[in-house]
């Protein structure tokens, strides 16, 4: 499987699961030009809506954070984004690879 295919199949666990997808631009500001960052996704997206997703993202990147072992208190933005990448990660090779 391509990296491109893990990428979008990545993007629609992300929307299937009730987040905003997270670009490269989201987890690498300063390397990558985040012109479609996520802060300008969020602009399209109502008050309650917005609140619900980013209420879901927590969820997502503690847990991650806690099946890791890691201290969640002093976790980057960019760390958080890239730990629930990385959850949504594993899903995609397990649900493919199974």
């Amino acid at each position: 499987m391509s990296k491109d295919s893990i990428a979008t199949l990545v993007e629609l666990l992300m929307l299937e699961s009730g987040i905003v997808p997270l670009s490269a631009g989201d987890i690498y500001p300063k390397i990558v030009d985040a012109s479609w960052s996520i802060d300008k996704r969020f602009s399209s997206i109502s008050k309650e809506e917005k609140r619900k997703m980013k209420r879901k993202f927590r969820k997502l990147w503690r847990k991650k954070a806690k099946s890791s072992g890691r201290d969640f208190s002093k976790l980057s933005r960019t760390t958080k984004r890239q730990l629930v990448r990385s959850l949504f990660l594993d899903m995609a090779k397990e649900s493919f690879f199974d």
